[in-house]
């Protein structure tokens, strides 16, 4: 079955590179644009291509090379390609999956990075916190702690509190730089931190009690993050396998129900195996956007 698999599937390899290396190079100019009679398809195809999405991916510091893209794809082209004949039995059909897969690898990977970067931002605010509490036991002033904490952060959050630490000092209003950051970053134990930081900074005192709330609270928040995570990767895994384990069975199902039960080269059945495809297909790129989107609000 391999052997006539690659038999079948090498006069094509061409064109799906070619598909492939239009997608990398996917670069037209507004005038290539315009000459097109559908210009908002084609700028949202460009958006979803590698060059539109590549920007997006190095903007939240991670990188997509092409070299990378051409691995995956030789890895698409090959497992998932051979299984995709195996069970369809139809070239075009497995063309068109393929492709389409090729196409989406960078989104993919997008959707991916971004549900890191999120966990990334979420430890990183309670980095900015736990270290503002410290300096604050430390009767450090407002604008040295500002200054101290975020020299230990990562971006963005670092930018942001420097951003404020700006804005204040060119403003002199410590309410309106505290409120760029509150307003990036909507998390009320933030907010009560501000309010400590004004405290502070109009009346040169520290409310204890709220300090105190504040303090019980981030280990609260620490213990909300870890367990985000680890329920992230959870129903990551059980995702993954259940679709592993439903493609185990499209195969069983092929193999058990071919010869004189059910012909598995009529087009219906074809059509059917297409159908499921597309479906998993669908569903593991909403799966992954949706985890990309969903943050800890509070």
């Amino acid at each position: 079955m391999a052997i006539h698999y690659l038999r079948e599937v090498l006069p094509y390899l061409f064109y799906i590179f070619w598909f492939l290396m239009c997608i990398v190079n996917f670069n037209l100019t507004k005038k290539d644009i315009k000459a097109i009679k559908d210009e908002e398809l084609v700028i949202k195809v460009k958006s979803l291509s590698y060059v539109g999405i590549i920007d997006k991916i190095r903007i939240i510091g991670f990188d997509y090379t092409i070299s990378a893209y051409l691995v995956h794809s030789l890895l698409v082209t090959a497992l998932l390609g051979y299984i995709f004949y195996y069970t369809i039995g139809n070239i075009i059909y497995t063309i068109i999956l393929v492709s389409a897969i090729i196409f989406v690898l960078p989104l993919f990977n997008y959707l991916k990075f971004q549900s890191r970067y999120n966990e990334k931002l979420l430890l990183n605010v309670f980095t900015y916190i736990q270290t503002c509490l410290i300096y604050l036991r430390e009767k450090r002033a407002v604008m040295q702690i500002l200054n101290d904490c975020a020299t230990s952060l990562e971006q963005p959050l670092q930018d942001d509190v420097f951003t404020s630490l700006e804005y204040i000092g060119e403003t002199g209003s410590l309410i309106e730089g505290l409120d760029l950051i509150e307003t990036k970053y909507n998390y009320s134990i933030i907010k009560n931190l501000h309010i400590l930081f004004k405290g502070k900074y109009y009346e040169g005192v520290t409310n204890d009690q709220l300090y105190d709330h504040i303090f019980d609270d981030v280990e609260g928040f620490e213990l909300t993050v870890n367990n985000y995570h680890i329920r992230r990767k959870a129903n990551d895994a059980a995702f993954y396998t259940m679709l592993l384990l439903n493609s185990g069975a499209v195969l069983f199902l092929v193999n058990a129900l071919g010869g004189d039960m059910v012909d598995t080269k009529s087009a219906f059945f074809q059509n059917i195996i297409l159908v499921y495809y597309l479906l998993n297909f669908l569903t593991v790129v909403f799966y992954e956007w949706w985890n990309s989107k969903t943050v800890i609000t509070d």
